[in-house]
């Protein structure tokens, strides 16, 4: 899925890149979009309407499993202590993407909120963690003193 998405961005750029739409550029400067429509849909549809290169996992499908597979998916980078983004890199973002993960623009609000939710989960249980590990250690320093 991961190659997918890589694919259908390299080939929106390189549309957009292309020496036609350049010449569209030029030929229709002066119009508005509205006009640059009505006179030719096709130059109107290559010089305005964009693909939606955005992925979306199984996550996506409604705004609940998008909120949940981001809040899941953030909260376990922290419990993981980074080792889940290490082990996503190597399988080339296909997990996080099952779960709905994006980059901040393309996510929605329930992505978005989903994923400040996760991060402060998982801030506040490594934060426990640390306390209870410092803590553990104190006292058995405290112990050996004695």
């Amino acid at each position: 899925m991961a190659n997918g998405k890589i694919s259908q961005m390299a080939s929106y750029w390189e549309q957009q890149q292309s020496p036609q739409l350049e010449e569209l550029k030029q030929k229709y400067a002066g119009l508005q979009p509205w006009q640059v429509e009505a006179r030719d849909p096709e130059a109107y549809k290559l010089l305005y309407e964009q693909e939606d290169v955005a992925p979306q996992g199984l996550a996506d499908k409604n705004w609940m499993t998008d909120l949940l597979g981001n809040l899941a998916w953030r909260a376990g980078e922290g419990f993981s202590m980074g080792g889940l983004t290490g082990l996503d890199l190597y399988n080339q973002g296909v997990m996080s993407e099952q779960f709905g993960v994006q980059e901040w623009e393309d996510n929605s609000w329930a992505g978005r909120i989903g994923g400040i939710a996760g991060e402060g989960i998982g801030f506040v249980v490594q934060s426990h963690q640390y306390a209870s590990s410092y803590c553990l250690l104190d006292k058995i320093d405290s112990a050996h003193r004695d």
